[in-house]
């Protein structure tokens, strides 16, 4: 008996409100009979009785401060849980609503079976339900049928199958718990006999599962709920290791939450809870602060890894190893960056992703070392890590750190199972078959399951039989791949369609393991990759070092000689993207003349869309050429502020959206050193040139049909991941708009104050769009310069079609824009040009920002 046994309800609440988590256990504890019978009058079913029970003591936990009168917890607790079961019910029902609860979840199994549910599974007309009863393994599929399509009872099925009647009635428990979750209801896991501190642990370990969600919608009410489990225990080691995840999860996955305050907090809850995969987060983000290079290197060295070795923090200690060694490396000091990688190998598991990439960095910097003293001036080496997850009987990617010198490697590196899992992280579903089609939570990515027509031919041999998965987003161009898996091996050849690279499978080595992708310690496949516009000599090396019922770890080596097919465009642009600029240290380096491969791209050019991006992409890198100092000492402009890249739009419901950068194409160079202060106002308002992108940033979209005028809304996202912005989003009244291309009635006129992100991007925007034409007026009020604010103003200048809506969107438009009234001789314009054809809507985009060369001059204090 505990010491909360002998109080009341009045005393408990109000020592619960006062922290003692161990009332609120013996609130639960008491009431929970109650609690549950108060659910299942509602649902008829336990399981679902089970779920809202659980619902109720969370809510009640999070809004105990409400209840007045502490006396009356008991009633107050099974309102709360009434009206969770109806919640659920009416859920339960809009999702399925032709099965009765009572009748699917019904623990207490008659030995006649249940006709109402017995008529629903043989029906014809159910095709959905039916395809999930065949979805089942073998066994819950085989006593589904007998019990509910051929009518035995709970006894003749025992006896037909020779198996006891408890572990019949286990079956069909386990089979209609199954077919709610094909229904999508996902009911809790519940267990009387597991302990709270074990119970909350499941729940957090169920939220870091968000990390397979690139929607990230609804993740804030979990993480409270969580938290608020978390919280409630009894202050533990446990307890402590629980927090540092469940914060850290909050500062990556909700806006705000990232911030020095809160990630020291994580770092005392990880030291105080041993908990070492957070160390690694803290450790990463403690470096990150440090400058590259040697700085960067010593700290790593001297001060991270002695003190979380001292810890007992082997896995960030081992973490840190391997990024010392790459930074050794970048400084040329190999033996030194080996002992690293060596170092990482002794502290780690061979399931830990880090110990599987220094397998793999070793041996293709050792390869790399002998080639450029051969003066194989081609080498180039990429090495990763990757680790996958089981969950149930599925398999979803999870992590995938990598390093790789020289650009270029980046462009043929193999990651099969990467590109694979571009749906919702998923890699193997064995209940996938052909004809089925998955589709991400978010709704932008798909894979679609068929037989392949014909054996699959490579150089390990022909495969018969494979099954060809094919994956697309709607975000993401560069995601649509067909990947090819015979069955026991696994991806024998993948094909990736925008990017025009095919990787087939060059020798293998199957030790052991399971389903369609086996993975097994020793598993091993030696892939080569065609890519279009380069010749390749490649070595490309996956292989398991790792498994547990849970993770597989593999090792990811390639050393490549990659040279450029100049007889082709895809090669020629490439080269030019690729080879123009050649870092000298962090924030400097030189230009290297491509002009060969610019006028190779000319030459190759074949299709429309070649044409288009060729004569785009060299307009932007000409003129960086152009306004260098010193391949062109006669310069009359000086670049700025200069960037190339192309965007697939897409449509997410009512809005439209402008769609990630296509990085295999995009380039860019800026002057390093204009944040010096000089001309701070002109060169923010260059900066402006990603028209764009800014607005689909302060706006969350090119253009959606709910923005009329009068219509508000508040914003709180992540910029690119890890920066919190938030603010607020407002339609004025329309009015109208002058512009050098002329005058606009009833523009659209939308104004935007956010905070957070890239500072040149956020602050107060404002936009105005024309029926027809699209956005014709800019304006960002620029406070960043330590002077009177003053706003920076865009106008439409040139434009080619009309169209329907107020961001329309036609093959063959044309839409430049220029910063207007700048001082200093600093210009800024950008120009986007479209394109359709049978691979979809593209826009590329031509950004430029120069100054005068005599103002420039003069800025820099030399001789004009």
């Amino acid at each position: 008996m505990t010491k909360y046994a002998v109080m009341n309800d009045e005393t408990l609440v109000e020592i619960c409100l006062l922290g003692e988590s161990g009332a609120f256990e013996e609130l639960v504890m008491r009431h929970e009979n109650a609690v549950m019978n108060t659910a299942k009058r509602i649902t008829g079913s336990r399981f679902t009785a089970e779920d809202a029970s659980q619902d109720a003591f969370v809510s009640a936990w999070m809004r105990l401060d409400s209840l007045r009168d502490r006396s009356k917890f008991k009633p107050w607790v099974c309102a709360i849980a009434k009206n969770c079961a109806m919640a659920l019910l009416t859920r339960y029902r809009s999702v399925v609503p032709d099965i009765s609860l009572h009748l699917v979840e019904n623990e207490e199994l008659s030995d006649n079976p249940d006709p109402e549910l017995s008529a629903l599974l043989s029906s014809e007309t159910d095709e959905e339900l039916h395809a999930l009863v065949d979805a089942l393994g073998e066994k819950l599929r085989e006593t589904i049928r007998l019990h509910y399509f051929e009518g035995y009872s709970v006894a003749e099925i025992a006896d037909l199958l020779s198996v006891p009647v408890g572990t019949v009635k286990w079956r069909l428990a386990e089979g209609r718990k199954q077919l709610r979750k094909g229904y999508g209801i996902v009911g809790k896991e519940y267990n009387e006999n597991e302990t709270l501190v074990s119970r909350v642990m499941r729940q957090v370990e169920e939220l870091k599962l968000w990390q397979f969600k690139r929607d990230k919608t609804g993740f804030e009410e979990d993480y409270k709920n969580v938290l608020a489990a978390v919280e409630a225990l009894d202050e533990s080691k446990e307890k402590q290791h629980m927090l540092a995840d469940v914060w850290l999860r909050g500062a990556w996955w909700i806006p705000g939450k990232a911030n020095e305050e809160v990630f020291s907090e994580i770092k005392q809850a990880a030291l105080a809870g041993h908990n070492d995969d957070v160390m690694q987060s803290v450790a990463a983000r403690e470096y990150n602060k440090v400058p590259f290079g040697e700085e960067r290197m010593k700290f790593m060295r001297d001060t991270q890894i002695p003190e979380l070795l001292a810890g007992g923090f082997s896995k960030a200690a081992g973490m840190v190893s391997f990024w010392c060694g790459v930074e050794l490396g970048d400084l040329g000091r190999m033996e030194e960056a080996y002992e690293a990688f060596e170092k990482t190998i002794s502290l780690l598991e061979p399931t830990n992703v880090y110990y599987a990439i220094a397998l793999s960095a070793i041996w293709t910097e050792k390869k790399l070392v002998e080639a450029i003293a051969a003066g194989d001036e081609d080498a180039g080496v990429a090495y990763m890590g990757e680790t996958c997850q089981r969950i149930g009987e599925k398999w979803y990617f999870w992590q995938e750190p990598g390093y790789y010198r020289r650009e270029g490697i980046d462009d043929i590196e193999i990651a099969p199972l990467y590109w694979l899992s571009r749906c919702g992280e998923l890699i193997d579903d064995p209940d996938m078959k052909p004809g089925d089609t998955r589709t991400s939570a978010d709704g932008k990515s798909t894979m679609t399951c068929r037989l392949a027509e014909k054996p699959v031919v490579t150089p390990a041999g022909t495969f018969e039989n494979c099954f060809e998965f094919r994956t697309t987003d709607k975000s993401r161009r560069d995601a649509d791949t067909t990947t090819f898996i015979a069955p026991g091996i696994g991806v024998v050849e993948q094909i990736n369609h925008p990017l025009k690279w095919r990787i087939v499978l060059k020798g293998y080595r199957i030790n052991g393991g399971d389903g369609r992708i086996p993975f097994a310690v020793g598993n091993r496949w030696e892939y080569h990759i065609e890519k279009e516009g380069h010749l390749i000599e490649d070595e490309q090396v996956m292989e398991v070092t790792g498994v547990t019922d849970s993770l597989a770890a593999m090792s990811i080596g390639i050393f490549a000689r990659l040279r450029y097919d100049e007889n082709s465009w895809f090669g020629c642009t490439l080269a030019a993207r690729n080879e123009y600029f050649i870092p000298d240290g962090e924030n400097s380096g030189h230009l290297v003349d491509v002009e060969k491969y610019l006028a190779g791209a000319e030459r190759t050019a074949k299709t429309r869309r070649e044409k288009v991006h060729t004569a785009v992409a060299n307009k932007v890198m000409r003129s960086i050429f152009e306004t260098d100092d010193v391949f062109n000492p006669a310069y009359t402009e000086k670049l700025r502020w200069t960037f190339f890249e192309l965007y697939a739009p897409w449509k997410k419901g009512d809005s439209l959206c402008l769609g990630e950068s296509d990085r295999t194409y995009s380039f860019e160079l800026k002057d390093w050193f204009w944040k010096d202060g000089k001309s701070c106002f002109d060169m923010f308002a260059v900066g402006c040139n990603f028209l764009y992108d800014i607005v689909n940033f302060a706006l969350g979209a090119l253009w959606s049909d709910k923005w009329i005028p009068g219509y508000s809304e508040n914003r709180k996202f992540k910029q690119y991941g890890d920066m919190d912005v938030s603010g607020r989003i407002k339609v004025c009244e329309d009015e109208a708009v002058e512009t050098p291309v002329g005058s606009f009635l009833a523009c659209r006129h939308l104004v935007a104050d956010m905070q957070g992100g890239y500072g040149y991007w956020s602050g107060h925007t404002e936009f105005w769009f024309a029926e027809g034409v699209g956005l014709v007026k800019f304006l960002r009020t620029i406070t960043e310069c330590g002077e009177p604010w003053k706003n920076a103003v865009w106008l439409l200048t040139e434009m080619t079609g009309t169209g329907k809506g107020f961001f329309p969107m036609e093959d063959g438009f044309f839409r430049k824009y220029e910063a207007q009234g700048l001082e200093n001789g600093y210009h800024g314009s950008v120009e986007y040009t479209y394109l359709e054809d049978e691979q979809g809507l593209t826009i590329f985009m031509a950004a430029f920002g120069t100054q005068d060369r005599s103002e420039y001059l003069k800025q820099e204090g030399k001789e004009v």
